[in-house]
């Protein structure tokens, strides 16, 4: 698949033969991982050679264009963002020696920068220019997506925390964003299929754009909002995901140590969880009020006001101790309220190596509820499997598994309940969460 093309040097060899230019392209390969079958592109390059520069240069416009890509072919410029500290360091080598040249072979416009601790991702997001970009790719993490998108939809300082919808800029849902997955996790990147950076530089060349949903959530006891794009877990996962950070320079593996010692632990966390599932009436826009109260709720979303009618139904009592003995249809509330595992998904994976959520994709809609309580350490090994392989909605036994488009978390009082908020972790309190589905636009090889 056609890339782009550039004027290079020829070699010493060569050089009699004329005046060299280079045509970059992408060579598909297949593997399967599981019952996960993984497309990727090897980003490659041949020369050839003209007699005169005039003649290259023609030929390197000829083959942008048969390509279709680069500024003025539809599209704006790609702001390219780098986490310097991502992937043990490695993100400017790829950057110097594989995405730069490609990218400018390809003629898309575009603009690099580096951050410099944290929050310059955030702000950067925050202060995008419109007008002159419609790309976002990032190269790091899940940490630094998470990061953009506070401040892209929200602000570098993040949203208020209130029952009231807030209000992005429309022209935010243009903004494709493309992650290089340089991170320990990746979890993002890899449930779009970007298995590595150069097929995921395949998929921003080729500007293949796909809607995904974001999840709100608010905590009314802090008035902090947020946006998740990939998971909120408690208990096990969570531990292993925030006790491991001084683990980070080992990648992937961290996660397969931490596991192991979580299991060998077999702590359970205490919350009280309320769901909505993702197939009760009246989809995102139900919130199974009055008629008034629907047509209000549409008519916000259509003024392009985020609002969360599943939430807003419950908003008075969102403070209320009683709430759970509270919560109306559809509203339903877990038990027992120990786990060992709990992890709301808004995406098929959270890591480069599991498949935990396998029902749904970045863009269904609906969130994946994945939850255990007391095991034994034979489940619990076996359950590590089945997120390997992506079965985990298989096993009733061992694992609940719900698909849900709303929910609620009630942490009890206890030393060892931690959040993590896609890796990050955010104070504790009670959460109020609901999806939003189609919210966001990403540079995806799968569509």
């Amino acid at each position: 698949e056609l890339l782009g093309a550039r004027l290079s040097s020829a070699s010493t060899a060569a050089s009699t033969a004329g005046v060299a230019f280079e045509v970059v392209y992408a060579v598909e390969r297949s593997e399967e991982k599981g019952r996960v079958g993984r497309r990727r592109r090897v980003v490659t390059s041949r020369p050839f050679f003209c007699g005169s520069s005039a003649q290259a240069e023609q030929c390197v416009e000829a083959v942008r264009c048969a390509c279709g890509t680069g500024a003025g072919r539809g599209r704006k410029a790609t702001l390219v963002v780098l986490n310097p500290v991502s992937g043990k360091g490695r993100g400017r080598e790829v950057w110097n020696s594989r995405m730069k040249g490609v990218l400018e072979a390809s003629g898309v416009d575009f603009e690099f920068r580096e951050t410099r601790g944290a929050g310059d991702a955030a702000t950067m997001a925050r202060d995008l220019d419109f007008d002159r970009f419609d790309g976002l790719v990032l190269i790091g993490g899940d940490g630094t997506l998470h990061e953009c998108l506070q401040g892209l939809f929200l602000g570098a300082g993040g949203g208020g925390g209130g029952g009231e919808g807030f209000t992005p800029d429309p022209r935010v849902r243009e903004v494709a964003i493309g992650m290089v997955p340089l991170g320990s996790g990746n979890g993002f990147a890899c449930s779009c299929g970007a298995w590595d950076p150069d097929t995921a530089l395949w998929a921003v060349v080729k500007n293949r754009r796909r809607p995904f949903d974001l999840t709100q959530l608010r905590q009314p006891s802090s008035g902090k909002r947020w946006l998740m794009c990939l998971d909120l877990t408690f208990g096990f996962v969570a531990n292993l995901d925030l006790d491991t950070e001084h683990l980070r320079w080992m990648g992937h593996a961290r996660f397969e140590l931490g596991g192991v010692w979580q299991i060998l632990k077999g702590r359970t966390t205490k919350a009280d969880v309320a769901f909505v599932l993702a197939d009760d009436g009246g989809g995102h826009g139900g919130s199974g009020g009055a008629p008034a109260e629907v047509a209000m709720e549409a008519k916000k979303e259509e003024e392009g006001v985020l609002a969360c009618p599943l939430l807003d139904a419950i908003e008075g009592s969102a403070r209320s101790a009683s709430l759970f003995d509270d919560l109306p249809a559809p509203w339903t509330v877990m038990s027992p309220s120990n786990f060992q595992i709990f992890v709301v998904s808004n995406t098929p994976c959270i890591s480069m190596g599991d498949r935990i959520a396998p029902t749904i994709t970045v863009s269904s809609g609906s969130l994946a509820l994945i939850s255990t309580h007391r095991n034994s350490r034979l489940d619990n090994l076996a359950l590590m499997d089945m997120i390997a392989k992506g079965t985990t909605h298989e096993n009733p036994r061992v694992v609940s598994y719900r698909e849900i488009k709303a929910f609620v978390i009630d942490p009890k009082k206890g030393k060892r309940f931690q959040y993590s908020l896609d890796g990050e972790r955010i104070p504790n309190g009670r959460i109020l969460a609901q999806v939003h589905p189609g919210l966001a636009t990403a540079f995806s090889p799968i569509l």
